[in-house]
């Protein structure tokens, strides 16, 4: 009953975006609008509205707060991509309560999250579902989230914009790596992020090392370090023949449950933009590990996390030089046991989709050393994942 009332709202992860965003996007993708969700356009068109108002009431109100906070100068970031595990690893970090992190509210709310500390953050706890579209993990808006969907709300701008009108195809390439743009706009990118953040710590104060995680931070080293030269990162890579089967699921629930549209509107043009995307990804983090030293990247497995969490933990802290980690363990196994039930998604891939991940990422399949699981699903052409 509760559920069916929450997907009545419709909570959509950009209910956060403002109205520029939305009336661009009404304009030139609104004959695509299936009409019985006319009525959430009405909403939405109202939320965004408000967040775009009260956004610049904030703006002004908490300037000059916002603008003396300082940053930690190194960062921990997450890196990977879309189902690797990066949640996971985000999630068991985050039980360290030396980090802070944006939590999905201010995530969600961009424009209008220091409000959201009273009666507005626990009507958006009423209406958010239990658990994620894509999968039967917990979900909630006190748990950390990722930047990314800040930036989606903030700037109007990003690879997941594509969920409102998915029949469009992708949108904003060039924010993946922001490699493409132009300095402007990546400034104003830089300046946007750096905004929320700042934000964020006002409610943690001065100087707490900030634990992010975004899947588009794998192909933004560069940038990210322009901003923190002292960042430390931590990879996590995964069997790409899940990956991509994972992927492929997560953008057509994702599609097919945040959009204004009916279902299966991603399916014509996600499998090719998930390789494409990966493709670009790995081509930048190849390229930008290299301006890493030693103490400030380690690269871990899936596999291997989901064995041995704790050990895992112990070696990255080692590694990155962040400290004892004995403190926060009992959380930890609270964290483990809270997931002890979860079950992973069993895919069933076409030989094609297997072929065309054996070939267009077998240098991350090598590089992670995954080669022996790829191959057969190319050879054997079963399909499985």
């Amino acid at each position: 009953m509760l559920d069916r009332l929450r997907k009545a709202l419709g909570f959509r992860f950009w209910y956060g975006i403002g109205i520029g965003t939305w009336l661009s996007a009404l304009i030139r993708d609104g004959r695509a609008i299936s009409p019985w969700q006319l009525p959430r356009v009405i909403l939405f068109t109202a939320l965004a509205a408000f967040n775009s108002g009260v956004g610049l009431l904030l703006r002004l109100i908490f300037a000059k707060r916002i603008r003396s906070v300082r940053l930690d100068p190194s960062p921990i970031f997450v890196l990977g991509h879309w189902r690797s595990g990066t949640t996971y690893l985000y999630e068991l970090l985050s039980c360290d309560n030396r980090f802070i992190w944006p939590k999905g509210y201010q995530c969600g709310s961009p424009h209008i999250f220091l409000l959201l500390d009273g009666v507005l953050r626990h009507l958006l706890d009423f209406a958010v579902p239990a658990h994620r579209p894509m999968d039967e993990m917990t979900f909630s808006l006190q748990r950390p989230q990722e930047d990314e969907f800040a930036m989606l709300g903030l700037l109007g701008r990003s690879t997941l914009r594509f969920c409102i009108f998915p029949s469009a195809g992708p949108t904003d390439p060039d924010y993946l790596s922001l490699r493409a743009l132009a300095p402007t706009e990546r400034q104003r990118w830089v300046e946007t992020w750096v905004y929320f953040l700042k934000s964020v710590a006002i409610r943690y104060g001065d100087n707490k090392r900030f634990l992010l995680k975004s899947p588009q931070h794998t192909a933004r080293i560069r940038t990210i370090l322009s901003v923190f030269p002292d960042a430390k990162f931590i990879h996590i890579a995964r069997n790409p023949v899940e990956v991509f089967a994972s992927t492929v699921r997560t953008w057509n629930a994702l599609a097919d449950s945040q959009g204004v549209q009916g279902r299966g509107k991603a399916k014509p043009w996600v499998r090719q933009s998930v390789l494409a995307n990966f493709n670009e990804m790995y081509a930048c983090y190849e390229e930008d590990r290299a301006l890493l030293g030693d103490d400030q990247l380690v690269e871990i497995q899936y596999e291997d996390l989901v064995v041995d969490p704790v050990g895992v933990l112990r070696d990255i802290y080692q590694r990155l030089d962040l400290g004892e980690i004995d403190a926060f363990l009992p959380a930890v196994q609270g964290r483990l046991r809270e997931s002890a039930g979860y079950k992973v998604n069993v895919h069933k891939v076409e030989p094609v989709d297997a072929a065309a991940v054996a070939s267009s990422w077998s240098g991350y399949a090598t590089r992670y050393g995954y080669d022996e699981t790829v191959a057969p699903a190319l050879v054997s052409g079963d399909g499985t994942a």
